[in-house]
């Protein structure tokens, strides 16, 4: 699957940058960096946390991340 980075989301304290990203609505994921990558899934934000993550509370960061994006911004 081919994806397009967009702005960057996060930098996280151990210099890990998190990207938002695009794909088509029609991709199918296929996994080609298996030592980086371990799986590709569309999760809805509130199961985001209950993943197992390389680092502790980074999934609830994440989780945070996308519901914040998902909120109609206020003026």
């Amino acid at each position: 699957m081919t994806a397009t980075a967009g702005d960057l989301a996060k930098v996280f304290d151990n210099g890990f940058h998190l990207y938002w990203c695009d794909v088509s609505a029609s991709a199918q994921p296929k996994i080609h960096r298996p030592l980086e990558v371990r799986e590709v899934a569309w999760w809805q934000p509130e199961a985001v946390s209950a993943q197992a993550w390389r680092y502790p509370d980074q999934g609830a960061m994440i989780r945070d991340l996308v519901t914040a994006r998902r909120l109609p911004a206020t003026h």
